[in-house]
Formats: structure tokens, C-alpha cells, sequence
């Protein structure tokens, strides 16, 4: 839009076609500046210069005092030639002052024949068209109307993805992993297994962390081992040995560059096969001396001499240990550098068990110690390894098909691993409810509210940081258990005013009323409605955000059923309408959520550990509800009870009652949409204005008088609400 100012005309002595020198204000006015124009102001200017004239719009330049000139209509039909006597003022023309009429936008293109006043909200990144100017020499002014968006890509189960903690899955690899070694450094890991009888290599960016891994190549074995279960490389990694359950026997390789499995050629092999039918695990002195090998035939620890270090051809049985009295199936075998501790890892009691060893690298002198359960985290533990100065320790698992990582609190102590939880994205509630049975947000994200079956009450929990699980810090409780002793869903009125609790016991909904707003301990009970008509097993409860819609979801029906309430968020008004099954995704369902305008349900359930979307293509209507996608949770619980989303989808909450934990999955992202304009728009400060915030509108003007070749634009107002 172009500056206009009072009382502003000057003399000029500029003399041709090109850009006007300002001179001295003409008596009873002013210069543009005491005016007000500031430097690259736009100006619309009417210049006489005896009897013609020329009306334009022109950019200031305070250094030099000068104006620039695009014409808008003259005298002579051109640019004036000036004879150096003119004067120039500034003053609206007919196109300033045009009467407004509303304009039409199809898709993002601005019809300019159509009107002169515009208005936008978008519904994704915007670039505009500004078609149909008018012809040179016709000034045209148009304002549009920009109303900000935050646009998600939120709930949406594919973008779904855990928060960085301790486990990284090799399953896109290995389905079947069974052994796991790492570079010294701890930059480079190395997992065996006996779906693909090779050797995947990986890359971590931060060494020793588990979740920078990333994949870069395999290197086959089966041309040697057909049942793969266990690797080692030599320090230097100029060497590695793959030991197997099919040649009963340990295969060496050297690698022409270090640690670079692409380079290994198979060199030697040495058959374990009479102390061990079934070997497992696989362990070298760090002087390549003597080799251990465990096996679930004999169930203990074999120790080999080798004459001549790291050559296997060398090797000579010693002795044995036997460890069935700590685990009747061993996987995996560790020594700690120094061979005063050894560690076996085993399927039978998912555990790792630690021994002293009195005299260093001789296993005849082992005595068991204690061990540590990793079946939290996997049942099928296949392989095992320390980080050199024992404060890490890695377990790889069949189950999962993942490394899990594990931090000791006291090096080479196995009683002080702890594993390795995220610290951002996971809260515990067990201190509070070891059966947590239902999650609920305030709407802003400061509040945390969470029911279970152990403690039989409300647990409110604030937030520091809206919508991070990890800044929450428990407040206090309120004891539902005089109206219902097995607890399973929570929900509140979006203003905090009313509180409903679902249960088991009771099989039916029952409301609070808060004098003071999300602050539980002011709840009061008010009154119940029965759903034992619909489900004698009611697990989750969601309302739509009128009040007028209840939907129950129960484990009996494996149903989601639906209510109308006549009068808003008042149960007693409830009336049962009609129910919707989710046995075909999920036979124990836990717990149900919708999208904020009823076009997508989401259902979260104990058989398939997954969480279940669908899409309604009536909002509100479960009829109208078709199944889209699932996404696994089963890697962080195994008894998921309980869902919520963030109101713009980015991020989905899931409640578990085996890890007794709140989990934060990132869903999508939001931004604030963007605008784009036209290359030939020319902005004071050379870029567009910022795009306005959600919700908020910002009115920017446009003007052209040269058919559209250059739009002079600004913002005029800003951040209307």
C-alpha cells in the first residue's frame, strides 16, 4: 500500500525522466519527511510542472532526499521530461479511494477483476496468484485478509514413533538376532543372527548409544554356519569368529580393513562339537590366548588354550564349568577385562548371572555372585556385552528383536543396572498406582490426571512443561472407592468443572461435580448412570466436547458403545443409541479416544498391545467407523490401558500397567501455516510480513499501476483476533 501524508509539497530542480531530487517545502507546506515519510516508504505522488502533470507512485530515499518515479497517468500519456521548475505533493488518487467490494479466490488465485477486498484462511502452506491486473497506466489497491492456521499432521498412527530410550530394533536386519558385539570405541556395533546368516554392521553417532544407531551393511556367513548364534571380533578388528549351532564349530575370518565387516574373508574353522552340541556364546582373552564358548547341550562354560593368540586352529580344550544351576539354557557369555567376572545370559530364567572368579581367566575358580532379571525387556535374551569400563551393559533379544541398553550405577555390578528409560517422554506412576488404568489431560497440557485399580482413586499430577510427561510431579489424590472399587477410565468436562469415572465394580459411569476447577480434592459426588445393558466389563469412557455424545468402550462386547445425552454432560440423561465392534482389531479393549471433530476414533487394547484407528465418515457416528491402521506398543507395554492425544495430534499419550508408566509417542508436527506471494510483490523491507498465528488475522495492501508487473505491499494491520 502506498504512504499517504498531509500537506506535503515541495520544489524540485531535477531535470528529465529519472528519479526527482526534493527541494524546499512550498510556502504553508511541508517537506515529506517532516510529513512523515521515512525512508523506503512508497508514496503516491501528482507532480505540475507548468500546465502538465503526472500522477505515479514512487519508493523514498531519505539519504539524498529523493523519490523515485513509476507512472501511473500524465498529460503527455509518458514520464514527464521536467524542466527543472516543477512541484511534486503527495495525495490520494481514485484507485486509494476505490469503493470496497469483495473479491474472489479460487484455490489460492486472487481474481483482481472481481473486487478489491480479500479474505483467506488456509488449509496447508499457501503461495498466492494474483491474476487479471489491470492495464498499464490503471492504478489498482487491494487489501487481503490473512487468518493464521496451525496446520498438523498430527493423528496420524504412521507418523507414530516412540520417544529415544534404551532399545533399538533390529528387526528390519535380523528377525532372529542371536549374538551382539561392539567396536572398543563403542562407535560400531555388530549383531549375528539366523534368518539372514549374516552379520549386520551399524554406525552410532554417539558411541554407546544404542539410539543413534544406524544400519549400513551385512556381511554373509552361511556359507560356513547356516545356524549362526554368536560373534566376536578381535581388538584391533582385524579378526572375527562366528560361532554356530549347525557346524558345531567357530569360524574365523580376517578383515583386511579394520572393522569393516565388508572386507572379511573366511580363513579357518575349529569344531567345538565334543564338549558342546548346541554352541551358543562365544569369549576371547583380550590377548587372543584362551577362548570361551557356552552352550545350552552341556549347559556350562568351555575354556580353550591357544598357543599360538587369535588363531583358532591353535586351540586345545582345557576345562569346563557348569552353570545349570543358575540357567538350564545359556545364550551368551562376558568377561569383565581383567577376568575376575564372568557373566552368563540365558532363556531360561531371562536373566543375567554374574560369577567371581578367584583366579583370572580360569573358570574352575567361578562362583556365582547374583543376577539381574532382563525380562521386563525380553524373554528370548540372546546375547550379551559390557562397555569397556562396565557402567553400560547390552542385551540382544529374540523376542523383541531389538539391543536393549542398561545403565550400572556401580561398574560390573549387575544388581545395579537399571535399564536405560527415556528422559524425555516416560513418567512412572507406580509410586502412586501399580494398576494405572486411565489417563486425562487439562486441556493446556499443565495437568496430568491418572486412575487405577490399586489405589482405587484420581491421581493429579502437574506439569512444568505442558505436554512433557517427564516434567510431571505428583500433587495429590482423591478415593473413588466408595463408588467403585476396580476403576478404569477417567474424563473431564473441558472447562474442569465435572469429572467421570468409569468402573467395573459398579459397571457404570459416575460423575463429580469440582467447586474449584481440575482441582480434585474440591470433587464432590454427584450421581451414576448403569452401562451394565451394553458391557458388564467397561473399560475406557470419552465424551464428545458438548457433552451431548458418552461413548463407553468395554472388554465384554469388544465394542465401542455410544449415548446421547439430552441434557449436556448430566449422565442421567444418557440414553444408549447404538455400538460399534472392535473384536476384529482388538478382544481385550482398554481404552478409546476421538479426534476433536469425530472424524477419527481410536481404540488402544491388552490382546494385540497396539493401538487401532479408524475413520468415521459421519463425525460422532461409531456406525460410520472404518478400520485404517494399527501401531505397536508392545516394545514399551505389554498391558497398555489407557489413550490420550495432545488437541493438534502431534503427540499420543498411552498408559501401561506392566511398566506402571505414562509413554509420549511424537504423532506429527504443527507449524503455523506459510504464505508465499508472488516474485513481483516489492515489500518495505524487502520480505514479507511474518504469517499470522493461529486463529489470528493479519490485513495486508497491495498496489500496482503497470499491469502487474510490480506490487508495491505491506502490512496495515496486525494480529486481529
Amino acid at each position: 500500500m502506498v504512504t499517504l501524508v498531509n500537506r506535503a509539497k515541495v520544489s524540485t530542480a531535477t531535470t528529465g525522466t529519472g528519479t526527482i531530487t526534493l527541494g524546499a517545502a512550498e510556502s504553508g507546506y511541508q517537506t515529506f519527511a517532516d510529513a512523515g515519510v521515512v525512508d523506503a516508504n512508497v508514496v503516491r505522488y501528482v507532480i505540475e510542472d507548468g500546465t502538465a502533470w503526472e500522477i505515479g507512485s514512487g519508493t523514498y530515499t531519505a539519504s539524498g532526499t529523493t523519490l523515485s518515479r513509476t507512472l501511473g497517468e500524465s498529460s503527455t500519456g509518458s514520464l514527464l521530461s521536467l524542466t527543472g521548475a516543477a512541484v511534486v505533493f503527495v495525495s490520494a488518487t481514485a484507485a486509494d479511494l476505490a469503493p470496497e467490494k469483495v473479491g474472489t479466490i479460487t484455490g489460492t488465485t486472487l481474481d483482481l477483476t472481481s473486487g478489491n477486498v480479500f479474505s483467506y484462511t488456509p488449509t496447508a502452506e499457501t503461495t498466492f496468484v494474483f491474476s487479471n491486473p489491470p492495464t498499464t497506466g490503471t492504478a489498482l489497491g487491494f487489501t487481503l485478509g490473512l487468518t493464521g492456521l496451525y496446520i498438523s499432521d498430527g493423528y496420524d498412527l504412521a507418523n507414530a514413533e516412540p520417544p529415544a530410550y534404551g532399545r533399538f530394533s533390529v528387526a528390519a536386519q535380523e528377525t532372529n538376532p542371536s549374538g551382539v558385539f561392539f567396536k572398543p570405541d563403542g562407535t560400531k556395533m555388530y549383531v549375528i543372527g539366523s534368518t539372514g546368516d549374516d552379520v549386520n554392521e551399524y554406525d552410532l553417532s554417539t558411541a554407546w548409544d544404542i539410539t543413534t544407531a544406524s544400519y549400513l551393511q551385512n556381511f554373509s556367513v552361511s556359507a560356513q554356519e547356516t545356524n549362526p548364534q554368536d560373534i566376536f571380533f578381535k581388538p584391533d578388528g582385524t579378526k572375527m569368529y562366528v560361532v554356530g549351532s549347525s557346524g558345531d564349530d567357530v569360524n574365523e575370518y580376517d578383515l583386511s580393513t579394520a572393522w569393516d565387516i565388508s572386507t572379511a574373508s573366511y580363513l579357518q574353522n575349529f569344531s567345538v562339537s565334543a564338549q558342546e552340541a548346541s554352541p551358543q556364546g562365544i569369549f576371547f582373552k583380550p590377548d587372543g590366548t584362551k577362548m570361551y564358548v557356552v552352550g545350552s547341550s552341556g549347559d556350562e562354560v568351555n575354556e580353550y588354550d591357544l598357543s599360538t593368540a587369535w588363531d583358532i586352529s591353535s586351540s586345545s580344550y582345557l576345562q569346563n564349568f557348569v552353570v545349570d544351576a543358575q540357567e538350564a539354557t545359556p545364550t551368551g557369555i562376558f568377561f569383565k577385562p581383567d577376568g575376575t567376572k564372568m557373566y552368563v545370559l540365558g532363556v531360561t530364567g531371562d536373566a543375567v548371572n554374574e560369577y567371581d572368579l578367584s583366579t583370572a581367566w580360569d573358570i574352575t575358580t567361578a562362583s556365582y555372585l547374583q543376577n539381574f532379571s532382563v525380562a521386563a525387556q525380553e524373554t528370548a535374551p540372546q546375547g550379551i556385552f559390557f562397555k569397556p569400563d562396565g557402567t553400560k551393559m547390552y542385551v540382544l533379544g529374540a523376542t523383541g528383536d531389538a539391543v536393549y541398553s542398561y545403565t550400572l550405577s556401580t561398574a560390573w555390578d549387575v544388581s545395579a543396572a537399571s535399564f536405560d528409560f527415556p528422559t524425555e517422554g516416560y513418567f512412572s506412576v507406580a509410586a502412586q498406582d501399580t494398576v494405572p488404568t486411565g489417563i486425562f489431560f487439562k486441556p493446556d497440557g499443565t495437568k496430568m490426571y491418572v486412575i487405577g485399580a490399586s489405589g482405587d482413586e484420581v491421581n493429579e499430577y502437574d506439569l512444568s512443561t505442558a505436554w512433557e510427561v517427564s516434567s510431571a510431579s505428583y500433587l495429590q489424590n482423591f478415593s473413588v472407592a466408595a463408588q467403585d472399587t476396580n476403576p478404569q477410565g477417567i474424563f473431564f468436562k473441558p472447562d474442569g468443572t465435572k469429572m467421570y469415572v468409569i468402573g467395573s465394580t459398579g459397571d457404570d459411569v459416575n460423575e463429580y461435580d469440582l467447586s474449584t476447577a481440575w482441582d480434585i480434592t474440591s470433587a464432590s459426588y454427584l450421581q451414576n448412570f448403569s452401562v451394565v445393558a451394553q458391557d458388564i466389563n467397561p473399560t475406557g469412557i470419552f465424551f464428545k466436547p458438548d457433552g451431548t455424545k458418552m461413548y463407553i468402550i468395554g472388554a465384554d462386547g469388544d465394542d465401542v458403545n455410544e449415548y446421547d445425552l439430552s441434557t449436556a454432560w448430566n449422565v442421567s440423561t444418557a440414553s444408549y443409541l447404538q455400538n460399534f465392534s472392535v473384536s476384529a482389531q482388538e478382544i481385550v479393549p482398554t481404552g478409546v479416544f476421538f479426534k476433536p471433530d469425530g472424524t477419527k476414533m481410536y481404540v488402544i487394547g491388552a490382546s494385540g498391545d497396539e493401538v487401532n484407528e479408524y475413520d468415521l465418515s459421519t463425525a460422532w457416528d461409531i456406525t460410520t467407523a472404518s478400520y485404517l491402521q494399527n501401531f505397536s506398543v508392545s516394545a514399551q507395554e505389554s498391558q497398555p490401558q489407557g489413550i490420550f492425544f495432545k488437541p493438534d495430534g502431534t503427540k499420543m499419550y498411552v498408559l501401561g500397567s506392566s511398566g506402571g508408566a505414562v509413554w509420549q509417542y511424537s504423532t506429527g508436527s504443527a507449524v503455523d501455516a506459510t504464505f508465499t506471494y508472488p516474485a513481483s510483490v516489492e515489500w518495505p523491507a524487502g520480505t514479507p510480513p511474518t504469517a499470522p498465528a493461529d486463529g489470528e488475522t493479519d490485513i495486508l495492501r497491495f498496489l500496482t499501476q503497470d499491469g502487474g508487473t510490480t506490487y508495491y505491499g505491506r502490512l496495515i494491520g496486525d494480529n486481529f483476533s
